[in-house]
């Protein structure tokens, strides 16, 4: 196990380990959740949308655009390709 550097003394007296702030935190958002939920489904229309969409960070994974220049592919990537969008499409229109 790694000894600490010369000159660190480690958490200082009295602070809190994370773990114990993160379970502390936890037992109150589940005290706190009843009350929580209340609140939310008395909200109506806009105030709930609005309310709703600035918790969904907190729960969906964020989505980032990806751009893609076809230019920088290989011959063969290319071709792999094509069929691949080839083989889905013949497949979607199987199932239609």
């Amino acid at each position: 196990m790694a000894k600490f550097q010369k000159g660190n003394k480690g958490r200082s007296p009295g602070s809190k380990n994370k773990n114990v702030v993160r379970s502390k935190l936890s037992e109150y958002v589940d005290s706190k959740w009843d009350h929580f939920e209340k609140q939310m489904n008395g909200l109506t229309g806009k105030a709930y949308v609005e309310n709703f969409v600035k918790l969904l960070p907190f729960v969906m994974p964020a989505y980032q655009s990806i751009s893609m220049s076809l230019s920088n592919l290989s011959e063969s990537d290319l071709e792999f390709l094509v069929d691949h969008i080839r083989k889905t499409m013949t497949n979607e229109n199987e199932t239609d």
